[in-house]
C-alpha cells in the first residue's frame, strides 16, 4: 500500500468499546503526534434507532483465491491448502479428544493478519481482467469478512472491544484489525493457548487431503490426523464481491473445508464449509449467548 500520493483522506481509527455509556456522543479528536491519525468513537447505544434502517445484501461471488502454506508461502490461484471434510469417528476417543497433541504438536502462526495477501491476489486479478479486457475490480471497501462481521454483531456482543484502522486509497477503503490491550492479553495463558488450538484441533480430526469418496476402510491418512502437527500457517482464503447496500466490497475469508468430491473442478463456493467448537449448551443463557 505505498500509493498514497492520489489521496489526502487520512487514516483513521475507528474504536467501539464494550463500556460506553448509552449517552456517549460520537467523538472527533484531534491528531497530536501523526497528522494522519485521527481517533472515532462510534455509539451503538440505543441500538433501537437502526432498527429503521435496512439495507440490501447482495449474494457474494467468488472472484479468487489462494493458499498460505505451511511455511506462510502466498500461493495465489492455489487451492493447495483446500481439505475435505470427513468427519471424526465420535465414538473413538482418539477422535475427539481435542488435548492431544498440545502443546508439543501446536505451531501457531506469529502476528496479525493485514491486507498485504488481499491486495496481491487484487492486483494479480486485475491484470488478468486487463489482459483479457475486462473491467477492473475496484471495490470501495476491501477488508476480511471477520472484521465486517465483527462490526455488525457489535450490539449484541456485549463485553468485546475493537479497534479498526483504515487508511483510503483512490477510491477503496482498506480495514485492518488492531489488537486491543484485551486481545493482546488473550493468548498469554495457557488456557487461552488450549482453548485456542481445541478450534485448531477439531478442523485437523475434521478434514482430509483428499475426497472422502476415495478412502478405504482405515486409511492411514484417517489415523495419523489424530498425531499430525496443527500447523496455523495453513490456510485457504476465498476472496468475493459482495454488496451491502450501494457499497461495493471484495472480502478474503479463511475457507476450513470444502464438500466437493473435487476441489479442482470449478467454483467450490457451494461447497464450502465453516467448522466450529463450542461448549455443551446446558441452559437458556448459554443458548442465548450461542445464538
Amino acid at each position: 500500500m505505498n500509493d498514497n500520493s492520489d489521496t489526502n483522506i487520512p487514516e483513521s481509527t475507528g474504536k467501539r468499546k464494550a463500556s460506553d455509556p448509552p449517552e456517549t456522543q460520537p467523538t472527533s479528536t484531534a491528531p497530536t503526534k501523526s497528522p494522519k491519525l485521527t481517533p472515532h468513537n462510534f455509539p451503538i447505544h440505543p441500538i433501537q434507532r437502526f432498527q429503521s434502517t435496512k439495507a440490501l445484501y447482495q449474494q457474494p461471488s467468488e472472484i479468487a483465491y489462494f493458499s498460505f502454506t505451511s511455511s506462510r508461502e502466498l500461493k495465489l490461484d492455489s487451492r493447495e491448502t483446500l481439505k475435505y471434510y470427513c468427519p471424526p469417528n465420535l465414538k473413538d476417543v482418539r477422535d475427539c479428544n481435542l488435548n492431544i497433541g498440545y502443546p508439543e504438536k501446536f505451531v501457531k502462526k506469529g502476528g496479525g493478519e493485514g491486507v498485504e495477501a488481499l491486495l496481491k491476489c487484487l492486483k494479480n486479478e486485475n491484470e488478468k481482467l486487463a489482459a483479457g479486457g475486462g473491467s477492473l475490480v475496484m471495490p470501495k471497501i476491501c477488508t476480511w469478512r471477520g472484521l465486517i462481521t465483527k462490526i455488525f454483531v457489535t450490539p449484541y456482543s456485549k463485553g468485546n472491544d475493537w479497534e479498526l484502522q483504515a487508511i483510503k486509497i483512490k477510491d477503496t477503503i482498506y480495514i485492518i484489525e488492531k489488537e486491543t490491550p484485551e486481545k493482546q492479553e488473550y493468548g498469554t495463558t495457557d488456557q487461552h493457548r488450549r482453548f485456542t488450538y481445541y478450534g485448531y484441533k477439531f478442523e485437523s480430526l475434521s478434514t482430509i487431503s483428499k475426497p472422502a469418496i476415495n478412502l478405504q476402510a482405515n486409511d492411514p491418512e484417517i489415523i495419523s490426523r489424530r498425531d499430525d502437527i496443527v500447523n496455523t500457517n495453513e490456510q485457504f482464503c476465498s476472496v468475493f464481491r459482495t454488496k451491502i447496500g450501494d457499497v461495493d466490497m471484495v472480502l478474503g475469508a479463511e475457507v476450513d473445508c470444502t464438500l466437493s468430491s473435487d476441489k479442482n473442478i470449478g467454483s467450490q463456493q457451494k461447497h464450502y464449509v465453516e467448522l466450529k467448537t463450542n461448549r455443551v449448551l446446558t441452559n437458556a443463557k448459554g443458548r442465548e449467548s450461542f445464538e
